[in-house]
């Protein structure tokens, strides 16, 4: 697989989980790349898994920085907004344009998925395609009787009302289920992305904001940000 085949789907096996923790050790487009990368992480503390290189249908030369975890990417200025999509790196573009010599425009990018991500999604990805790790986990959500769970990426548990999700959050039944996930998980996790139970990421909601179709998807897309606004709003609302 080339690095662009690698990096272009953020839900992972562990054959491309390996290969994207590999690319860090891979030689880049440019040779001068390698100089580029361990600037940035001197510069930034920030460990950086590979810079992609594109040419753009639309003539810019594309490089996009790819790091270890979702924080380190965050450390990086961007000019034009701190989202992803929208702001670039001029402070490292200026050094690529003093390797990288052209008459089209250069364009620095960072980008939401990172390595510590991908892993942390492809050891949820076991909930599901494990059955044995399933079968032991399935069960402590039953008890609760949810009218939607979704064991993958995160956890999903949506409770039939607001008084049974909010009796759940504040229980200590809520760590217990944490800590039987981390145990089952932790095995295998060949890249120590988990510490503790509270790496495990249960999203609890509520009947009264269930909305069938893509309500699970878009909920397991939320920040952990998110996530702790919805708790509050369930624990205090």
């Amino acid at each position: 697989m080339t690095a662009k085949e690698i990096l272009e789907n953020e839900f992972m096996n562990k054959e491309r989980l390996d290969a994207f923790y590999n690319l860090q050790f891979e030689p880049m487009e440019f040779p001068w790349l390698s100089d580029v990368k361990i600037l940035i992480e001197k510069t930034y503390d920030v460990r950086v898994m590979y810079i992609l290189y594109e040419f753009t249908n639309e003539k810019i030369h594309r490089f996009t920085l790819y790091f270890y975890s979702y924080d380190e990417a965050h450390k990086i200025p961007l000019v034009g907004g701190q989202a992803f999509w929208c702001g670039h790196c001029a402070e490292i573009e200026d050094v690529i344009s003093n390797y990288f010599k052209c008459n089209e425009k250069i364009e620095c990018k960072t980008t939401y998925l990172n390595f510590e991500n991908c892993a942390r999604r492809y050891l949820f990805s076991l909930l599901g395609i494990l059955g044995r790790i399933r079968d032991e986990i399935e069960p402590f959500f039953n008890k609760l009787d949810p009218i939607y769970l979704l064991l993958g990426g995160p956890i999903i548990c949506v409770l039939e009302t607001k008084e049974k999700a909010r009796d759940f959050l504040l229980s200590d039944y809520y760590g217990t289920v944490k800590k039987k996930c981390f145990d089952l998980l932790k095995p295998h996790d060949d890249y120590n992305v988990l510490s503790n139970e509270e790496d495990i990421r249960i999203i609890v909601d509520h009947g009264g904001n269930f909305k069938p179709g893509m309500y699970g998807l878009w909920l397991s897309e939320i920040s952990l940000e998110e996530q702790k606004k919805l708790e509050e709003e369930i624990i205090n609302g």
